[in-house]
């Protein structure tokens, strides 16, 4: 519940989202929805080594989400281009991706039921809004400013890569470069976010209003506009929401996206049988 409305959190929460649709974007365009969700709910065992060690949680989710980002995307061929039946691989990227989630979650559980008798996964699954900082609120609009840059230098050179890789290499596209920094900049948002929003929250987040801004878009970065100006809409007016009406305010925000998604298809069938 929200029990204070400040402006830290106030901003904090906007650039979550704003942040969080932005990259969302490339997320629904590279066709890889559940690698933030998979990334997301895999960082509580990052968060219960944390915990236990007593490292800095920040810079170890950041490292545990390059390590995570490494295995999917940079060893997934090493690792599996000697495994082939009938020439084809045994696994897909979604497939490994949910092997290393399960593998993750299951460490966490266990090793939390062994070692850390006073950790409680509540506030990392639902966030803890009540915690946020200035610092974190910085951190939050150094990645904004960030993420703005690489949509202002590689958005057209990633959509080139998603369309045909091996043009975009003809075309002196550093292909491993570009989605090294996309993979660190995910790192990044999940590392400085979930805290606040929480594993359900910043899932939804990067996918709820780039899913809308695609009814609505005429190009990629109309989408990009829409799905920014949509997270904050919806984020501002759950925040007044939960707060004037003591609600659940990541509940909220996901409960508003989702309408407004129906709507907008309900809009869009209607429109396309006038």
């Amino acid at each position: 519940m929200i029990a204070n409305l400040t402006l830290i959190t106030f901003l904090t929460i906007t650039f979550c989202a704003l942040s969080c649709a932005i990259l969302g974007n490339f997320v629904l365009w590279k066709k890889i929805s559940y690698f933030g969700d998979n990334l997301s709910h895999s960082t509580l065992f990052a968060f219960v080594i944390a915990y236990y060690f007593n490292f800095n949680q920040i810079l170890f989710l950041i490292l545990f989400n390059f390590l995570f980002g490494f295995l999917v995307f940079f060893s997934n061929h090493k690792i599996l281009d000697g495994i082939y039946c009938n020439r084809q691989k045994f696994f897909s990227i979604d497939t490994i991706t949910m092997i290393f989630t399960y593998f993750f979650l299951s460490s966490a559980i266990l090793f939390n039921e062994n070692f850390n008798n006073n950790f409680e996964f509540e506030e990392f699954i639902l966030g803890d809004i009540s915690r946020i900082t200035i610092h974190q609120l910085s951190l939050i609009i150094i990645l904004n400013f960030l993420i703005i840059l690489f949509v202002y230098f590689y958005s057209r050179k990633f959509l080139l890569i998603i369309f045909n890789r091996e043009l975009a290499k003809i075309n002196n596209i550093n292909v491993k470069l570009v989605e090294f920094i996309f993979v660190s900049l995910i790192a990044f948002l999940i590392a400085f976010a979930i805290k606040i929003t929480g594993i359900f929250l910043i899932t939804a987040l990067m996918i709820l209003p780039p899913a809308c801004a695609r009814i609505l878009a005429k190009n990629p970065h109309n989408m990009i506009f829409i799905s920014a100006t949509i997270a904050i809409f919806i984020s501002i007016l759950a925040i007044f929401l939960s707060y004037f009406l003591n609600l659940s305010q990541a509940p909220t925000i996901i409960f508003l996206n989702v309408i407004l998604l129906i709507i907008l298809l309900l809009f869009q069938k209607f429109y396309a049988k006038t």
